[in-house]
């Protein structure tokens, strides 16, 4: 083997050990450009930045089903870059660490939880799917053809309604129902014409 052809091997095999092992890197996000769906991340140290040009990052579903979720500034990703190069790079986030560490610890708990301490939540043990607003959150549910709840509903709490309100069954308080209303109204009279029913009566 002549020396060209060696030093052309030696660069070969050094090109190709470079991009293995570019194939799959972790790092950190530096920067989230949410309009664009894209983030910087940084492969190095501390002591020693090095940071990559703009990479979309993996999202759940990306169809006609779509999941919305920008990483956050701190968050581990891994960088999957086929062929070892850097396009087409994509960032794959979801990595725990020190910034962001795991918010449960009971493999029984399927749980989502937001910056402002908010948590959607399965617990397998219940079994029980819970949605926990954090103090000063609302929750907004809209629905232009309605809402149907099929069992049982507690309030615990006051209830605004500002439309009608219609049951097919009765509607009771703390003090009693509308059909006892309905029947006391229906049986009272007015003095001096007592004992005649109301002209009126409740339906």
């Amino acid at each position: 083997m002549t020396p060209q052809h060696e030093t052309d091997l030696a660069f070969r095999v050094g090109e190709l050990e470079r991009r293995l092992r570019n194939v799959l890197r972790p790092a950190k996000v530096v920067e989230v450009d949410a309009a664009a769906a894209r983030v910087r991340v940084d492969f190095g140290l501390a002591d020693e930045p090095a940071p990559s040009g703009p990479l979309p990052w993996l999202a759940p579903a990306a169809g006609g089903v779509r999941v919305w979720r920008a990483p956050s500034v701190g968050e581990q990703v891994m960088v999957l870059a086929p062929g070892g190069e850097a396009y087409p790079a994509v960032a794959l986030p979801g990595i725990f660490c020190d910034a962001w560490p795991a918010p449960e610890t009971d493999g029984r708990l399927a749980a989502a939880v937001f910056p402002d301490g908010s948590r959607v939540g399965f617990d397998e043990a219940g079994p029980t799917l819970a949605i926990e607003a954090a103090e000063g959150t609302a929750v907004e549910i809209t629905a232009a053809e309605g809402v149907t709840v099929t069992g049982d509903v507690t309030v615990d709490g006051d209830l605004t309604v500002t439309g009608d309100i219609e049951a097919e069954g009765d509607v009771a308080d703390e003090t009693g129902n509308m059909g006892e209303m309905r029947t006391a109204y229906n049986a009272h009279a007015h003095p001096p014409q007592a004992p005649s029913p109301p002209n009126r009566r409740m339906t």
